[in-house]
C-alpha cells in the first residue's frame, strides 16, 4: 500500500512539475523567446506526425533490448540526459558561462544515475525527463490534437498489451535492467536507496509505470493550461491521478498482471476536462 502511495505521489509530481515547466515555456512562446514545436498547433496532422515518429522509436527500443543491450543503455542515457536538460533549463534557466545550468545539472544527475543505479536515481531521472517533454508537447498542441494523440496512444497501448503483446515483452526486459524509461517503486521502501532493481533485495514485488503513462496525461493537461488556464489543467491532473489510483486498486487484486494504463488515465483526463467546462 505504501508503494502505491509513493507511485501515485511520483505521478502527481510529474503532472505538477510539468505544469510549472509548461507555464514557463508558454511565457517564452508568448514573449517571442521560444517557438512552439508546430506552426499551427490546432492541426490534427501534428498528432498523426508525433504518433508516426514515436512508433518506429518503440520498434528501435524493442530491437535494442533484444539484440544490443549495451546500445540500449547508451541510447537510454542520451534520451534522459537531453530530456532532463530541457526540463531543468525551463525550471532553472541560469547561464553559467557559456553553459546552461540545465546542462550542468543534467550531467551531474545522469552521472549520479550511472554511478549509483538505485530505484531512487532511476525514478528521479524519469520524473524530470517526463515533466519537460510532456509540458513542451502539450503547450505546442491545441486541445483537439492533444486529445487525438491521447486517443491514438490509448488504442495503441491496449493493442500492444493484449493483442501483439510486444509491450509485455518490453516490460519484462525493462524491469530487470532498472531502466529509467520505467517508473519503479519497490514494495519495501528502504530498497529505494539500495543498488539493484526495485524489490530484488527484499524479495518483494515492485510497482511499475511506463514513461508514456506519465507523459501523455501531462501533454493533455499542458494543452488545457495553454488553452483554458491553470484551473482546468489542475482538474485534469487531479482526475488522471484518481484514475491511476483506480488502476493501482485493480492491480492489487491481480498481482503480477500487466495492464495498459493509458486508456484508464486518458478517461480520467477527459472527465477532468469535461468537468472544468461546466459553468
Amino acid at each position: 500500500m505504501r508503494a502505491a502511495a509513493v507511485l501515485l505521489l511520483l505521478f502527481l509530481t510529474v503532472q505538477l512539475l510539468g505544469l510549472l515547466a509548461g507555464s514557463r515555456y508558454l511565457d517564452f512562446v508568448n514573449s517571442g523567446e521560444a517557438e512552439p514545436l508546430f506552426s499551427n498547433p490546432q492541426s490534427p496532422w501534428n498528432s498523426l506526425y508525433l504518433f508516426a515518429v514515436l512508433l518506429p522509436l518503440t520498434l528501435l527500443v524493442i530491437l535494442l533490448l533484444k539484440f544490443r543491450r549495451s546500445w540500449f543503455r547508451a541510447f537510454e542515457l542520451l534520451v534522459v540526459f537531453l530530456c532532463c536538460w530541457l526540463t531543468l533549463d525551463l525550471l532553472v534557466g541560469i547561464q553559467v558561462g557559456w553553459l546552461s545550468s540545465g546542462f550542468l545539472l543534467s550531467l551531474l544527475l545522469v552521472g549520479w544515475r550511472v554511478a549509483r543505479p538505485t530505484p531512487l536515481t532511476q525514478d528521479l531521472v524519469l520524473v524530470l525527463s517526463a515533466s519537460g517533454v510532456g509540458a513542451v508537447l502539450g503547450v505546442s498542441l491545441g486541445l483537439a490534437p492533444s486529445l487525438l494523440l491521447l486517443a491514438l496512444f490509448s488504442a495503441y497501448d491496449y493493442f500492444s498489451v493484449f493483442v501483439s503483446r510486444h509491450m509485455v515483452f518490453m516490460a519484462k526486459r525493462l524491469v530487470p535492467s532498472s531502466s529509467s524509461l520505467l517508473l519503479s517503486v519497490p514494495s519495501e521502501l528502504r530498497d529505494f536507496v539500495r543498488r539493484g532493481r526495485a524489490g530484488k533485495r527484499a524479495g518483494g514485488r515492485a510497482l511499475h509505470l511506463g514513461g508514456g503513462d506519465l507523459i501523455l496525461p501531462l501533454v493533455f493537461s499542458s494543452s488545457v493550461l495553454s488553452a483554458e488556464g491553470l484551473a482546468g489543467s489542475l482538474l485534469v491532473s487531479l482526475f488522471s491521478s484518481l484514475f491511476l489510483l483506480l488502476l493501482l486498486l485493480l492491480l492489487s487484486r491481480r498481482p503480477g498482471t500487466i495492464l495498459p494504463g493509458l486508456p484508464l488515465l486518458s478517461l480520467g483526463c477527459l472527465i477532468g476536462f469535461l468537468l472544468s467546462r461546466l459553468p
